[in-house]
């Protein structure tokens, strides 16, 4: 009887593995096989963000678009504006809450018959102060705006 034992083959040669590489393909991606317009859109978006190309074509007739660094100067602006805003909206409903604190406070030592001039005034204060609250978040937001629309676009 024979030894029927399974033994190690040894690994076949593959001939096209064995053929000597060009050094230049494999250190290097080959582009041959990527259509040129994808890799001049790929060049031209690479080129606008890290402020190679410092503007586009033009968007309409007569027109520009921003550079990469106007762009960028434009939303920090944004930015900035949209957090003066949101800061005024703050105030104003912080005074709009100490008001009707002092207009309930009022209310109360009006009806109790208590101080009732004095109560008056302090209701009439409390009004005023969140109609200027008011305005001055309306005043605000019109001058941040402007001011975006009014950005230099170059």
């Amino acid at each position: 009887m024979t030894d029927e034992t399974p033994q190690a083959q040894e690994p076949k040669e593959n001939p096209e593995s064995s053929a000597p590489q060009d050094s230049a393909e494999s250190d290097q991606f080959s582009t041959d096989a990527v259509n040129a317009q994808i890799l001049g859109a790929v060049q031209a978006s690479t080129d606008f963000a890290f402020g190679l190309a410092t503007s586009l074509a033009p968007a309409v007739p007569n027109g520009t678009r921003m550079s990469a660094g106007t762009a960028i100067a434009y939303e920090k602006a944004a930015q900035a504006a949209a957090l003066a805003i949101q800061d005024a909206s703050d105030y104003a409903r912080n005074v709009m809450s100490v008001a009707g604190v002092a207009q309930g406070k009022a209310l109360a030592e009006i009806l109790a018959g208590v101080n009732v001039s004095n109560a008056k005034d302090a209701m009439t204060q409390a009004q005023t102060a969140v109609s200027a609250a008011a305005t001055a978040v309306g005043l605000l937001n019109k001058a941040q705006t402007d001011m975006l629309k009014d950005f230099p676009r170059a």
